[in-house]
């Protein structure tokens, strides 16, 4: 069984995938807001994913909303913020970290069987 994970899911923060396949993706926006998914291997995500909260603070250096407890996501040979490589969608599909989707693709490589 595989799940997804959403902090901003009204299923929960973990729920199975075909639930919030169906629960998340029900109408097809209009065209100017077409979902697009970043689709990254967790090995990948752990190694990559690097956040110095930057994109959380105003120009004067004061934080938009209260920042997590946690330390910030900083990997051992931690380098410049890559926060914005995992949001930006526009990038072409090979260059950044992962796959960007469309939802179409998407689900494909949801449903796709998958072998150990």
């Amino acid at each position: 069984l595989a799940y997804a994970y959403d902090y901003e899911s009204a299923l929960g923060s973990v729920a199975p995938l075909d639930e919030w396949l169906r629960a998340t993706l029900v109408a097809p926006p209009r065209p100017e807001f077409a979902r697009r998914f970043r689709v990254v291997r967790g090995e990948q995500y752990v190694r990559a994913l690097r956040s110095d909260r930057s994109h959380m603070r105003r120009d004067d250096g004061s934080y938009v909303a209260p920042p997590p407890r946690h330390a910030c996501v900083s990997p051992p040979d931690a380098g410049t913020n890559l926060m914005e490589a995992f949001v930006d969608m526009d990038a072409p599909r090979d260059v950044g970290v992962g796959t960007v989707l469309d939802e179409r693709a998407f689900v494909r490589w949801c449903t796709a069987p998958r072998h150990a």
